[in-house]
Order: C-alpha cells, then structure tokens, then sequence
C-alpha cells in the first residue's frame, strides 16, 4: 500500500486506546498517531478474517462480534 493516496477517515477510539497510541508515539515507535493506526489496520487487514479474534470495543471492554 506504498503509494497509495491516503484518504482521511473519522472515527471515535477509546481514550484508553488513544493514551496507548500516545505512549507509543512518545516512545519513538510511531512518528505520530496516525502512523501508529495505519499500521494497526494494516496488521489486521493482512491477517484477513480467520487470522485474529476480532473484538467490538464499546466502552473500553470488548464483545465477541
């Protein structure tokens, strides 16, 4: 996905996540947050459907989806 144009999204993420993003970035693992989600979602992407448990966070727990 090098290349790609990247198109911007909106979405809400639990302040608990973003702290975690944040603490990343603080580190020097990620140059920015979003370099940090955009390689999460490609993780997660590459794995497909049968590669990870997926979770819906609603609240900072999680359901089975």
């Amino acid at each position: 996905m090098k290349g790609s144009p990247n198109v911007i999204i909106t979405c809400k993420i639990p302040k608990e996540l973003v702290e975690a993003i944040d603490r990343f970035v603080e580190e020097g693992v990620f140059s920015s947050r979003s370099e940090a989600i955009r390689y999460a979602i490609g993780e997660l992407v590459s794995k497909g459907p049968g590669g990870v448990e997926v979770r819906r966070w609603r609240g900072g727990g999680g359901k089975k989806a």
